[in-house]
């Protein structure tokens, strides 16, 4: 994704109220001031999804989900598919996020059937990769990312990434400019190794208006997938600006 071209992801997660929702939602509707190089993505949970789509509607500000079945469709009590996503209105949709790997034990193997039936929906991935604490303690970071990445390289032309350090997830704790600097150009290495492809490459973590500018000026940044600052308008409009 070249300098011209960001994308902010709202990720709202098990968060916001039916009236919530909605006045959030009208808010970022009529009020966020979004630079013509910015693309804003809204991800609410599932139950509100029509409620945003129908509210953001002729805005500019896309919608996601935040998660879809590794299954296509069938008996899979509790689950909402790739197809019903899309069928609703989403463009985009985050998989693997690190709550999903890490709380819910998500595999590669798991990611990678997520993303090929969003694909196949037309959806966009968001498709996240990361490593907890102690595996950068243990200095595998990169060995983790890289088998996070394996399973993806037949479709980094058609998927946007996202980094997230799982240490700095909702912890306040956001990585260094240069551990993200260092990680988002081994991820870009990665990828130019093994495709032709240039897929955006966010950064996820504790990212709030107060670290976002800074987060902002590393060259390999090209966007942020943003957790609870997401949730108040006034944070979210001030990291949107940063670009």
């Amino acid at each position: 994704m070249s300098n011209k071209n960001k994308l902010v992801i709202a990720n709202w997660k098990m968060n916001l109220n039916k009236t919530s929702v909605a006045d959030l939602a009208f808010k970022l509707g009529s009020d966020l001031s979004i630079s013509e190089s910015v693309k804003v993505v809204v991800c609410p949970s599932f139950i509100w999804l029509g409620t945003v789509i129908n509210t953001l509607a002729d805005t500019g500000l896309d919608v996601g989900s935040q998660n879809i079945c590794e299954f296509d469709i069938g008996a899979y009590t509790g689950e909402v598919s790739a197809q019903m996503v899309s069928d609703i209105g989403c463009k985009y949709s985050i998989i693997g996020h690190s709550e999903r790997r890490h709380i819910y034990k998500e595999r590669d193997e798991v990611v990678i059937r997520k993303t090929e039936l969003a694909l196949k929906y037309g959806l966009i991935p968001i498709v996240c990769v990361g490593e907890s604490l102690e595996q950068r303690e243990s200095n595998i970071s990169e060995d983790i990312i890289t088998n996070q990445l394996f399973m993806l390289k037949n479709v980094f032309d058609k998927i946007i990434i996202a980094y997230e350090p799982v240490w700095a997830i909702g912890t306040g704790h956001s990585a260094t400019t240069e551990q993200v600097y260092q990680m988002h150009h081994f991820i870009n290495d990665y990828v130019l190794k093994n495709s032709q492809a240039t897929p955006p490459i966010l950064y996820g973590g504790s990212v709030n208006s107060k670290n976002s500018l800074e987060l902002s000026k590393i060259n390999s940044v090209d966007g942020f997938l943003v957790g609870g600052a997401s949730l108040k308008f006034d944070d979210f409009q001030e990291i949107v600006n940063v670009y």
